[in-house]
């Protein structure tokens, strides 16, 4: 039963071990990685200009780009969405509110304009 049991284990973490691995685009620490850089984009953002500056974008550009470089095109996706709606919510008037009607639309826009 023990051997079993060992053996079960065993199987589970090699599984996990390549659903975790960095080797392969669009794994899990990928998605990570972008949502880390989404973070420090926004922060950055934040820190250089104030919020009503204008410049919704100015870091979420080379964010996007680096996330979509190397975690490939679904984390890119990921970290296009996540931008979109950092902007939309925190720089766009009424600035740190958000309007679920206006956000949608501007969200469906700004994505749809992307692809």
């Amino acid at each position: 039963m023990l051997k079993k049991l060992t053996a079960f284990v065993r199987y589970l973490v090699g599984r996990l071990t390549v659903f975790f691995s960095c080797e392969r685009r669009g794994s899990v620490c990928h998605y990570l990685f972008s949502m880390l850089l989404m973070g420090l984009a926004l922060v950055l953002r934040l820190v250089i200009a104030p919020i009503d500056a204008g410049l919704q974008y100015v870091t979420f550009f080379p964010a996007v780009t680096l996330s979509a470089v190397v975690g490939g095109y679904k984390t890119g996706l990921l970290a296009t969405m996540i931008s979109l709606s950092f902007a939309t919510c925190i720089f766009t008037p009424p600035l740190l509110f958000l309007v679920i009607g206006k956000f949608a639309g501007q969200l469906l826009a700004e994505f749809g304009i992307s692809f």
